[in-house]
């Protein structure tokens, strides 16, 4: 329990909390006044109010930064489309003028089957965070974790949170540009639109197979007739017209080997890009794939891909080095990864490591764990007590592990 004194040095910062939280969420308010009021209080309670109170404070700011950063999106696209149309038929056209209530409105209306607004998908994503640093908090004093280790794990969900919000953001800001793109065909009376893929190797499989197919605007619906299809979505939708004037238009393509833009004829489709880019394709398919005695291994033994996969599913891995080991006797070992006693920080990839993307995941993850023990209680103690910090090790693998089967990041 917290002191008289600690009590109420608490309940001062509590109050300063109240009237900066004021424009905040209600909820968070009525608890902090609900603590304010209460004459004992534990040392646990306390870290999760401030903890929490720090949360407050970002996603405060975020949502009317997001709100104002979408609406200025909109029109922002709204009259480029207008412009690009009028360009492409040589005419000036009648048009809508955006006025304050109509952003207002278009940013409050969700393009989701789930009917939920970017507001809600921030809430979502503040309640996702609260909930992962009070409970890696109370397990980690449970635990008598030290403090800096401690601080790195609270870090550590911060800078996810960041990630998951630039996804977010960015996801919003496509399905933004497709309405204002949507609204502005509407109102210069654009009867069909087209999809236009990025003509280059990172381009998803869905965004293939929609490159160069035209809808009627009547059955436009984000993420199933036109962009975002995905987190990411590169892709974008044009006006369709059907005639001569549009034959001799052009798009650009990247060139799969040396990155450089070039221009193709716009009726050119991503299939029929990818076929003229086949020998370039297939060079740099082989580069990305295992070969010789490791061909069975279907995740590419490079450390880019580690590199990849680590971010793809929140792995930090700042400060450590990998090392990648590609002797053939190797392949008959069952052991996936050492992490290196010598040189603190470097994890040693066996061949076994890449037979799945699963397992690639759980050396990585596994390993880092080590590096984290010897760094923490020096490599001669872990070693000692080899049992102990490799059930430790194990334990936290199968936590991260169904933690990404639960977020469905892992099948």
């Amino acid at each position: 329990m917290l002191t008289k004194a600690e009590l109420e040095e608490f309940k001062w910062t509590v109050d300063e909390y109240i009237k900066l939280g004021m424009s905040g969420d209600p909820a968070w308010h009525k608890q902090l006044e609900n603590v304010s009021a209460r004459v004992h209080l534990n040392r646990l309670e306390a870290l999760e109010i401030q903890l929490q109170e720090q949360v407050e404070r970002i996603y405060r700011g975020r949502e009317p930064a997001t709100r104002e950063f979408l609406a200025k999106l909109y029109k922002d696209n709204y009259y480029h489309n207008v412009f690009d149309v009028e360009q492409g038929v040589g005419i000036g056209l009648s048009f809508t003028r955006l006025d304050q209530k109509r952003l207002d409105q278009v940013v409050q209306m969700p393009w989701t089957t789930d009917n939920r607004t970017f507001s809600d998908r921030i809430w979502t994503s503040k309640q996702t965070l609260l909930n992962s640093l009070n409970r890696n908090l109370t397990q980690m004093i449970a635990r008598g974790e030290a403090p800096d280790r401690t601080i790195e794990v609270i870090a550590n969900e911060f800078k996810k949170d960041k990630n998951t919000v630039g996804r977010l953001v960015m996801t919003e800001s496509a399905a933004f540009s497709a309405k204002a793109r949507a609204d502005a065909y509407a109102d210069l009376g654009v009867e069909r639109f087209k999809i236009v893929a990025t003509l280059d190797p990172k381009t998803s499989e869905i965004c293939q197979d929609m490159d160069g197919k035209h809808f009627a605007e009547k059955d436009r619906e984000i993420g199933v007739t036109c962009p975002p299809f995905h987190p990411w979505c590169r892709s974008t939708d044009v006006p369709y017209f059907d005639d001569e004037f549009t034959t001799e238009s052009l798009r650009v393509a990247r060139d799969p080997e040396t990155g450089q833009v070039y221009e193709v004829p716009a009726s050119m489709t991503y299939e029929e890009w990818e076929k003229s880019q086949a020998d370039k394709m297939n060079r740099v398919s082989r580069r990305e794939k295992n070969v010789g005695e490791f061909s069975s291994l279907p995740e590419p033994m490079q450390k880019r891909h580690v590199l990849k996969v680590s971010k793809d599913v929140g792995i930090d891995v700042s400060g450590l080095t990998f090392k990648i080991q590609r002797s053939s006797h190797l392949l008959a070992l069952p052991h996936c990864g050492i992490a290196n006693g010598k040189q603190i920080g470097r994890i040693d990839l066996l061949p076994s490591a890449f037979k799945s993307r699963e397992e690639l995941i759980r050396t990585i993850y596994h390993e880092k764990i080590h590096v984290e023990q010897y760094r923490k209680y020096g490599v001669k103690y872990v070693q000692e007590n080899r049992g102990r910090f490799e059930k430790e090790a194990y334990e936290a693998e199968e936590a991260f592990i169904r933690k990404l089967k639960k977020e469905g990041k892992l099948k």
